[in-house]
């Protein structure tokens, strides 16, 4: 195996930037320039090369690699694994109609909801402990009137991590990344209006405290809350077995 050096390209500001390195390696893949069995640079390189944070290169690897084109191999860097490989499921950059956004949400609730049980049950005491900065940095942007995306989009992937299944971690992070546009013009929405942006935050102080009391089922039930809050802050009415009430 090989490491293998490629042109810098610019990133620009139409994707996320997870998304768009993510979407610049799987063309050096495609073009022949990463071959099966070579290894990618390590994620300081690949920053340096970029000029972005670890942060964005893990995320942009994290997409890969539940694709499929590229694994993790004891002793190396990723290793490519090609385009053939790669799996067939994928989902758009932008959720535009109530449907599919309902759609989203549906699978939030399953995915999210289960993964945040799971953390409840499995999470260390220094995942609780950034979750709850992170929970402060979103307090803080509803002061300052900022966003308060970037701490809420860590939020969800730690509760991910925190769950310890690699599986559920890659998902939800590559899932988050998808929805990174539509959360971003929520928040925005929120954080001007203060009554809504105060329960936004209620919502995930409740999913904070069941994961810190080891609650599964709070935490379950928390997430469930939020998300279906949420499809009611956007105009949109989930029905059938998904729809959840906390007084069940």
């Amino acid at each position: 195996m090989t490491v293998t050096k490629f042109d810098t390209p610019v990133i620009g500001k139409r994707q996320t930037l997870p998304e768009e390195l993510a979407g610049i390696i799987m063309r050096q893949i495609e073009g022949g320039d990463f071959k099966p069995g070579d290894v990618l640079p390590s994620e300081q390189s690949l920053a340096n090369t970029f000029n972005v944070s670890r942060t964005v290169v893990r995320e942009a690897l994290a997409r890969l690699k539940f694709e499929g084109v590229i694994e993790s191999k004891r002793g190396s860097g990723p290793v490519v694994r090609g385009i053939d490989a790669r799996k067939t499921f994928t989902l758009p950059s932008a959720f535009s109609s109530k449907s599919e956004r309902a759609q989203i949400i549906e699978f939030r609730l399953i995915m999210e909801g289960e993964s945040a049980a799971l953390a409840a049950a499995r999470r260390t005491q220094e995942q609780v402990d950034v979750l709850r900065d992170y929970l402060e940095n979103m307090r803080l942007a509803i002061e300052n009137k900022t966003s308060g995306l970037v701490p809420d989009y860590r939020f969800h992937c730690l509760i991910a991590e925190a769950a310890h299944n690699e599986y559920i971690t890659s998902f939800i992070k590559f899932l988050s990344s998808k929805m990174l546009g539509g959360v971003q013009e929520a928040r925005s929405l929120s954080n001007k209006d203060l009554k809504r942006a105060s329960m936004v935050l209620e919502e995930h102080s409740v999913i904070y405290d069941a994961i810190l009391r080891q609650s599964p089922e709070d935490a379950r039930a928390a997430v469930y809350a939020h998300l279906m809050s949420s499809a009611k802050r956007q105009g949109i009415e989930l029905t059938g077995p998904l729809r959840y009430s906390t007084d069940d």
